[in-house]
């Protein structure tokens, strides 16, 4: 549901008592939108004293504005504004349904948007306790939920609360920056262990639209390694050997970063067919673990891929037999040549 914060309608105004004369509600009406004119005119002062800010919150409730269609509006004005007595009324007068109302064009989001934007703690902890959880997954423009822009701010303590209370489809939201995953991981926010645990293992596999990277791809190249075995241990096997835009898997990259306990924790969660992916230099994830003398990974590696993998050939044309040839490495050597006739 949208509505225009600028657009000030009226037509919900209107009092209760059917049986008055139409003139006499339309008289009503029209006295109830100039209060509502005043009111964020009021709003508009650079400070307001007690007295100023009780004289507001009397209207607020005689006219009964906060119960309005129109309420979200006075409720952004007040937030922007700095005004928080009279933001907090507002939320704890308004219906739910009116606090997850977007702006017309759905730039700004909701108003849990900007209270996060303007740094309101206690407005938006009082915002996330009386949304509906569906309205907590809104996004913005950009496509930033209100829980991404948490993390942008690094406010953790509302961006735990709104995992507490978020729907779990909604996690999952994809912004131009990626998802809430995706920033807590690479910004090394230690969120990322609480969004792990909330979020289902279909829903951590996911890649971002730029780099095609997994919040795994991530988590290792910055060096997690606590996230990375979290990561590991619930995500779904056949999403451990996702790739990269450079067809890089995870694995690939924990190889090349010589980050052994990883590379063997992954070998023993991937499928099998998922070990003998190329990247964009034709390299396998063994070629790469022989040429960097990796010997443990290496004898893992033979032992646990698909036998039709062995004899893929690198972007210089050579087999994992042969490179282990040229680099004078017979232990290994010796090892393809035994799976490669065994399997025979």
């Amino acid at each position: 549901m949208k509505i225009n914060f600028l657009k000030l309608s009226t037509s919900s105004l209107s009092t209760n008592n059917s049986t008055k004369p139409e003139s006499t509600e339309k008289m009503e009406e029209q006295k109830v939108s100039q209060v509502r004119l005043k009111v964020l005119d009021a709003l508009h002062k650079k400070t307001l004293n007690k007295k100023e800010t009780d004289k507001i919150l009397k209207k607020i409730q005689k006219f009964h504005l906060a119960q309005s269609e129109n309420s979200n509006n006075l409720l952004y004005e007040a937030i922007t504004l700095n005004k928080p007595d009279i933001a907090k009324f507002l939320i704890e007068k308004m219906n739910p349904e009116n606090l997850g109302i977007q702006d017309k064009y759905g730039e700004y989001g909701t108003v849990l948007h900007i209270a996060i934007q303007k740094e309101q703690i206690d407005i938006a902890e009082l915002l996330i306790k009386k949304m509906k959880p569906d309205d907590l997954g809104v996004q913005e423009l950009l496509g930033k939920t209100a829980l991404v822009l948490a993390i942008c701010k690094e406010q953790t303590d509302l961006a735990e609360f709104l995992i507490e209370k978020m729907l779990p489809e909604d996690l999952i939201k994809e912004s131009f920056i990626g998802n809430a995953l995706h920033l807590a991981v690479s910004m090394k926010r230690n969120i990322a262990r609480l969004l792990i645990k909330k979020m289902l293992p279909e829903h951590l596999g996911l890649q971002q639209n730029s780099s095609k990277e997994t919040a795994l791809h991530i988590a290792i190249k910055s060096g997690q390694t606590l996230i990375t075995k979290l990561l590991i241990e619930k995500m779904l096997p056949e999403d451990l050997g996702l790739q990269n835009i450079s067809k890089g898997t995870a694995l690939v990259l924990a190889i090349g970063k010589e980050q052994t306990d990883l590379a063997e924790f992954l070998i023993e969660k991937m499928l099998p067919e998922h070990l003998g992916l190329q990247n964009s230099s034709k390299k396998t994830a063994l070629h790469i673990a022989i040429k960097s003398g990796q010997t443990l990974i290496t004898k893992l590696l033979i032992e646990k891929m698909s036998p039709e993998h062995l004899g893929i050939k690198n972007h210089k044309g050579l087999t994992c037999f042969q490179l282990a040839e040229r680099t004078n490495n017979r232990e290994i050597r010796d090892l393809i040549d035994a799976r490669i006739h065994f399997l025979k």
